[in-house]
């Protein structure tokens, strides 16, 4: 009898993955925690960033983003500078973003199995440090393609684990991570999965700040193999059907 191989992701084959999506288990509820909200303002601040960039320099007139969590960038950088906004999250998150801002900006879903069809592409999509989270990747990047075109610009960002644990690291560096790539894995998933990488940017993790994060980063980035700039940055096109 065969042993069914098991996807690797464009990950090398001796890589331990973790065996559940927490953030799924928990429902929202304990994932978003209270503190974890506050947080939120800070970490991938200069993905955003790059987004607004984006946005302003291609006038870009509709964002989608996959994976929103509480939205305190995606409402302070994106939304104002656009003129269609949709934030998508597990319901626990959207609940509190439809309390917080507009709600008719905001829909639910499960990035592992989808239903959500909104009717409508987008300009722009982010995924901010999704992809890491879920089960099946190939699933979630399959969604990001059902909201694009072959002129969408997609930004996906998750964290570069050679950056973030030093070079030869075999296994998720948080407990919530089901895996992690590198800089080079990534690229070759990516454009396996259907994506054209037009650029892969290495970003600081959170927008610095007189605060116990930044130097929390700051002190884990002098240790050596590892770097300040871990988080990694792909800002893709869908590859045109042959």
């Amino acid at each position: 009898m065969s042993i069914p191989s098991v996807p690797n992701y464009g990950i090398r084959p001796d890589y331990v993955a973790n065996k559940e999506n927490r953030a799924r288990r928990e429902e929202g509820a304990v994932f978003w925690s209270p503190r974890r909200i506050r947080y939120a303002l800070w970490y991938q601040w200069h993905v955003y960033a790059w987004a607004r960039n984006l946005v302003r320099s291609r006038k870009i007139r509709t964002a989608v983003d996959v994976g929103c969590g509480p939205a305190v960038k995606f409402e302070a950088l994106l939304v104002p500078e656009v003129d269609r906004a949709i934030g998508i999250d597990q319901p626990h998150i959207i609940d509190y973003c439809r309390k917080t801002y507009a709600p008719d900006r905001y829909f639910s879903d499960d990035f592992e199995a989808p239903r959500l069809d909104l009717g409508e592409k987008a300009d722009l999509i982010v995924c901010c440090d999704v992809v890491e989270h879920v089960m099946d990747p190939d699933i979630l990047l399959a969604y990001i393609k059902r909201l694009a075109t072959s002129d969408t610009l997609i930004l996906i960002s998750t964290p570069d684990r050679d950056a973030v644990r030093g070079p030869g690291s075999l296994m998720p560096s948080n407990a919530d991570h089901v895996r992690e790539w590198t800089a080079a894995e990534f690229r070759t998933y990516l454009e396996g999965a259907g994506f054209a990488v037009d650029e892969l940017r290495h970003l600081p993790p959170l927008k610095p700040g007189p605060n116990l994060l930044t130097a929390v980063h700051l002190l884990h980035a002098l240790r050596p193999g590892r770097s300040w700039r871990f988080n990694m940055a792909a800002l893709c096109r869908v590859k045109p059907a042959a």
